[in-house]
């Protein structure tokens, strides 16, 4: 059983197990979260909104919740294909599809795809070309901007992961945390490490820190960004200010 304040989102002997993680409405009053059930090689997934159950699927991404919980929106996979399933509507299929994020105030849904080996970037309802196939996708608080992050092979057969916003490409590293945009301007804050050295980067600045970096956010006005970093078995929060 996994209980949240007097939500029980998951019953032992039930035959089902909740897959992490669980999404969050601002207030915490929905709560969305995968649930598996099956055997290796009939294994089934549902997302959970408040108790009410999906469909089935063969797979099921990460859920996204906008910020009042009345817009989910989610990857999930059939036989068929790969789509994309916002409240009861489904779109796709798609050869590959990222998981989705929505705008805080649920009015847009973002997520790349491609059909055909066509692949495209959609926001709301405008779409883009979008060449290669990206690890993820993010968006502004208001829906109006969306970024992406790619990976580059090497030579070698590892690989960089760098960040693209705003007609900008980001510098390489060897791995990329979640991106955030200012909900005030067009700029992007970061997590990321290369040669075991640790950095917070936003926009064009970078700033290294001595151990492991969280997922930075910035402060409601734009003029901050938070973020935690392990320093040795210690944990510091620390703030920037925004030039």
């Amino acid at each position: 059983m996994i209980s949240l304040d007097d939500k029980t989102i998951g019953r032992s002997g039930s035959g089902r197990s909740a897959v992490w993680p669980i999404s969050l409405s601002g207030e915490g009053s929905v709560v969305a979260y995968r649930m598996a059930a099956g055997a290796d090689g009939d294994l089934r997934y549902w997302v959970i909104v408040n108790g009410k159950e999906s469909p089935p699927f063969t797979y099921i991404g990460r859920p996204s919740l906008s910020r009042d919980g009345r817009v989910v929106a989610y990857r999930a996979s059939l036989e068929e294909g790969q789509f994309i399933r916002v409240g009861d509507r489904i779109e796709g299929p798609f050869d590959w599809v990222t998981d989705p994020v929505v705008s805080s105030d649920g009015s847009t849904v973002a997520y790349a795809a491609s059909v055909n080996r066509e692949g495209f970037l959609k926001v709301g309802e405008k779409k883009s070309p979008l060449p290669g196939k990206p690890d993820m996708i993010f968006l502004s608080p208001q829906g109006r901007d969306a970024g992406w992050v790619e990976r580059l092979p090497l030579p070698d057969g590892g690989s960089k992961m760098r960040v693209v916003a705003f007609g900008t490409t980001g510098e390489s590293f060897g791995l990329v945390g979640n991106p955030v945009i200012s909900p005030t301007e067009p700029l992007v804050a970061y997590g990321a490490e290369d040669e075991k050295r640790c950095f917070v980067v936003i926009g064009a600045r970078k700033v290294e820190t001595p151990d492991r970096v969280g997922d930075p956010v910035f402060s409601p006005d734009g003029r901050r960004v938070g973020y935690g970093a392990r320093i040795g078995r210690e944990f510091w929060w620390k703030v920037l200010e925004i030039p």
